[in-house]
């Protein structure tokens, strides 16, 4: 149909696996025949509000909200990696709240018409217990989802 071409501006989340990475390399892929791709990495993390309490009360757990977002940084660091060394910047940001949700209501402000993202994340057992993040992005997506294993 459009084949590359279709590719303006590309939301890819994150969450550091390797289907992520793998995520970032077909973009990577795509950019090197057609480099005016826009591309921006998310990460989302999600505290739930009783953790939030928990942090600043507890005395063995203090920190645990900045350790998060840490982690969620380190996770842009490394995707943003993978561009980096192919020659291509990206830009990148850390947002809280319900992974999917987020990711969704993102991709729709900003107006990106692809979303690239792993077919599943870092937590292989969370998909059981909870629902992946991709199964719940799958229905709600406002453009088309690319799902790289």
């Amino acid at each position: 149909m459009g084949g590359i071409s279709v590719f303006h501006k590309v939301l890819l989340p994150t969450d550091g696996s390797d289907n992520s990475l793998r995520a970032a390399e077909y973009v990577v892929n795509l950019l090197r025949f057609k480099p005016d791709i826009q591309v921006t990495l998310i990460n989302v993390y999600h505290v739930p509000p009783e953790l939030k309490a928990f942090d600043h009360e507890h005395p063995f757990a203090p920190g645990l909200v900045s350790s998060v977002k840490e982690m969620s940084k380190r996770y842009l660091a490394k995707t943003a990696a993978v561009f980096e060394q192919a020659g291509f910047s990206v830009t990148s940001e850390s947002l809280e709240g319900e992974p999917a949700q987020v990711i969704v209501d993102y991709a729709a402000k900003g107006g990106f018409d692809h979303i690239v993202m792993g077919s599943r994340g870092a937590g292989q057992w969370s998909g059981l217990i909870f629902g992946s993040v991709t199964q719940k992005v799958i229905p709600l997506a406002p453009c088309p989802l690319v799902l790289i294993r």
